[in-house]
């Protein structure tokens, strides 16, 4: 989840949804919740990117923050060891060794 700040994100034009909508690049959030005139938070979607832009909608009106936001893509799982195939059974306190990319956290 990521706030967004800013100002004007509400509108009280009759008949017509004042609720915003937050995108990261060119997907839109999964959710976006207003907060405050001046909040809101956006689910994060899924994908990879650097310097990406923020843009928020209300109705018709558009904001972009350009190359706000950047994130990784998710870790994968390649294999662990022991293996499932080599030892049945793992107790409490054993090591697993888990392989696969993206674990690391520096840089984000």
């Amino acid at each position: 989840v990521v706030s967004v700040r800013g100002a004007r994100f509400f509108s009280q034009t009759a008949g017509v949804d004042p609720t915003p909508v937050a995108r990261i690049g060119s997907t839109d959030c999964a959710a976006t919740s207003w907060i405050s005139d001046t909040s809101l938070t956006c689910v994060v979607p899924p994908g990879s990117g650097q310097g990406l832009d923020v843009q928020v909608r209300v109705i018709a009106a558009v904001a972009t923050l350009q190359q706000a936001f950047s994130y990784a893509a998710p870790p994968t799982v390649s294999g662990v060891d022991p293996s499932s195939d080599r030892v049945p059974v793992v107790g409490a306190g054993s090591l697993l060794t888990i392989y696969g990319r993206g674990f690391e956290t520096e840089g984000l």
